[in-house]
């Protein structure tokens, strides 16, 4: 049809509707009278049976009745339909839904529901005379009930057969409307010119005409890339093919079947859980404001009645940051997740892998199915060490429990964003002379001169440019002493003591670009600078991520800074290391949620450690830690940690002053403490133990 033609029809389409709507409104309270009895009507009452036959060559019967009468789906479906189901799907078709998201575990019968919904809607439009002229649409236009899934092939096998074998055991589909039998890729019906078919989840092969309904199979396993040239300028930078895909055939439907605010078809979301905030639990946000969004998960025996399982339950802790889920034996005094009851037939696949089962069978999404850290309670040690040591976040922007918060480096009120340096790591110590003696108060040399300085080590420090300049990550650190940790000689199966340093996090930062902006790398490289001359703190090293850090390392190397680039995706060692302090306990931070986030979240991916794919996934905090524990690891081993204030076993554990064991820690400890040497003492402190 020519562009002009094409043009005059649907502007003429628009002023029909737009007469037609003049009308009702100047039939007023007759309209709204009419409407409300028509709403009120009984089924198969005169009233409605005067409406349908304006439309309808048949007057369309109830989900129920479609689904259990012989004449439709009920002589495969009768005995066979889950009640859980059944329900459902009487909710969404006497309800006013667009939307329907089935979530949850696998096998709960989310295939079958949509299935059995679409051909419903098959049903209802095969009823009508003409649909293209109900709809208003072109005379001859096809009405396509679309099936999407990660790829054509998938499409086809899951939902699409499952459709196609409700609807050539019906007499109905059989007899009265017929579909085209000699098809394999489509399922077609010539004299309503219905069409089904399965496509593969890609913005070409949805922009097909005319589509009504459309179902989206297995969402959350759709491609999400980072850094991808599919992305619009401005945006985030990654691609979430799931959300794509709907939103564009969202718009497709709504721009031709949309009557005031509703849609004759239906929207159906599939997919079993995978990963916090993914499609379906975006979708089941969503629905709390909008209630439009029909959404329903459930764990594989709250589909299924439940005389199909094992009387017995047993309880299974939901993992969460802090810890991974874990089958609950009822002697337990720390639980503090979300606790679910599963009947005994699971109970082994939960023993053998939690996170999967809980996943898998119960329908919750975990952080990560093959977990980088198992021990997420290491993690969340780490916290609790940094607590109670006293560590604080040395930067203004906090939220009111002192936590920290995003930072821009760019705020227009300087006093938002400003390093609070005594919250740094501080000590006491004996003031000396130029010539590095010892300084009394008195003659006698009972009362030494104390000062109370930044931690004399030297700190290290790493920055993840974030790809798409709209968040990066900066994290400081230093050691400050050595732990005993025991260790299994692979050879002799004994076990050894093996000693290894502390690392206190000084400063974690996740710097995230403002609105309409980008990160402004300089102020980054200031904040080392401010470090430097205003605490007088001294740097070891300081490392970049690969990505646009040339600048950056030239302006600090100019400074006097030791910089160069590091990443920690050219191997895992730079993790191992981490996993290995958090392990040991030897890491102290302040409580930091986003930086736990990712810790939980980490998997590992082939040569490298790397978060799931999906929107909103980061890893810049994570690569930072892991950064500096390397760096703080290789100084001590190469003895350049401590610029002479390293004592050897001043921390036992964690957050505990361990007793001196040598003349000079005792010294030491006097001194802080401003008690009186001996002349032992003394010498052991000038001139060493």
């Amino acid at each position: 049809m020519e562009p002009n033609a094409r043009a005059r029809i649907e502007a003429r389409k628009c002023r029909l509707m737009t007469a037609r709507s003049e009308c009702l409104e100047r039939m007023g309270d007759q309209a709204r009278r009419i409407y409300a009895e028509v709403g009120s009507a009984p089924r198969g009452s005169q009233l409605l049976r005067s409406i349908y036959a304006t439309d309808y060559v048949l007057e369309p019967v109830s989900i129920e009745t479609f689904i259990l009468d012989g004449q439709y789906l009920g002589g495969s479906l009768r005995n066979n339909i889950y009640p859980a189901i059944l329900d459902d799907l009487i909710e969404i078709f006497e309800g006013d839904f667009i939307e329907i998201c089935c979530g949850g575990a696998i096998g709960g019968g989310k295939t079958t529901e949509i299935a059995i919904g679409i051909a419903y809607e098959i049903y209802l439009v095969s009823c009508l005379k003409d649909p293209a002229h109900t709809y208003g649409l072109i005379p001859g236009s096809t009405l396509a009930f679309m099936n999407v899934s990660v790829d054509k092939r998938q499409a086809q096998r899951v939902l699409f057969s499952n459709l196609f074998s409700l609807l050539k055991r019906s007499p109905y589909f059989r007899e009265v409307c017929r579909y085209q039998r000699n098809l394999r890729t489509e399922i077609r019906f010539p004299s309503k010119n219905i069409a089904c078919y399965p496509v593969a989840g890609t913005e070409q092969a949805i922009l097909g005409d005319g589509v009504f309904s459309a179902a989206f199979d297995e969402l959350n396993f759709m491609a999400t890339v980072e850094r991808s040239k599919r992305s619009l300028p401005g945006d985030t930078g990654v691609y979430d093919q799931a959300e794509v895909i709907t939103n564009k055939l969202s718009a497709r439907i709504r721009s031709r079947f949309n009557i005031r605010g509703r849609l004759p078809g239906h929207l159906w979301f599939s997919s079993s859980a995978r990963y916090p905030n993914d499609f379906t639990e975006r979708k089941e946000a969503e629905a709390k404001t909008d209630k439009t969004i029909f959404v329903r998960r459930r764990a594989l025996w709250e589909s299924k009645p439940r005389h199909f399982f094992m009387p017995e339950n047993f309880k299974v802790e939901v993992g969460d940051t802090a810890r991974r889920t874990r089958v609950l034996d009822g002697t337990e005094t720390n639980v503090t997740g979300k606790v679910i009851e599963v009947p005994m037939d699971f109970y082994k696949s939960f023993v053998k892998d939690p996170d999967r089962a809980v996943r898998d069978l119960a329908g919750y999404s975990v952080l990560s199915i093959t977990p980088f850290i198992p021990r997420r309670e290491c993690i969340r040690k780490m916290f609790e060490l940094g607590t109670a040591a006293g560590l604080q976040h040395p930067f203004s922007k906090t939220d009111p429990q002192g936590r920290p918060l995003d930072v821009t480096l760019q705020d227009p009120n300087p006093e938002t964003e400003v390093l609070v340096p005594e919250r740094l790591h501080h000590i006491i110590r004996q003031k000396q002379d130029n010539l590095g003696r010892p300084l009394f108060y008195d003659v006698l040399r009972t009362q030494p001169v104390v000062e109370n300085i930044l931690f004399p080590g030297l700190h290290y420090a790493h920055v993840d440019l974030a790809k798409n300049r709209d968040a990066a990550g900066l994290l400081i650190g230093h050691s400050i002493g050595t732990k005993p940790v025991e260790r299994l000689d692979e050879k002799t199966l004994q076990g050894v003591k093996e000693t290894l340093p502390i690392t206190r996090i000084d400063l974690a930062l996740r710097i995230v670009a403002p609105l309409r902006g980008e990160i402004d790398i300089p102020r980054i490289r200031a904040l080392f600078h401010q470090l430097r001359e205003k605490t007088g703190m001294q740097f070891g090293l300081i490392t970049f991520d690969q990505y646009q850090s040339q600048e950056s390392l030239k302006s600090l190397k100019d400074a006097g800074f030791t910089a160069s680039n590091f990443s920690v995706d050219d191997d895992t060692t730079a993790y191992d290391m981490l996993k290995q302090a958090l392990y040991d306990e030897r890491v102290l931070c302040y409580e930091f949620a986003k930086l736990e986030e990712e810790l939980a979240r980490l998997e590992r991916a082939g040569h490298k450690v790397d978060h799931p794919a999906q929107a909103g996934g980061s890893k810049d905090l994570a690569d930072c830690l892991a950064a500096v524990i390397h760096h703080v690891e290789e100084g001590w081993r190469a003895g350049a940690g401590s610029l002479g204030m390293f004592l050897t076993g001043i921390v036992d554990r964690l957050g505990q002053a361990a007793e001196p064991e040598d003349v000079y820690a005792r010294a030491a400890a006097k001194v802080i403490d401003g008690q009186p040497l001996t002349a032992e003492e003394e010498d052991a402190l000038l001139w060493g133990s």
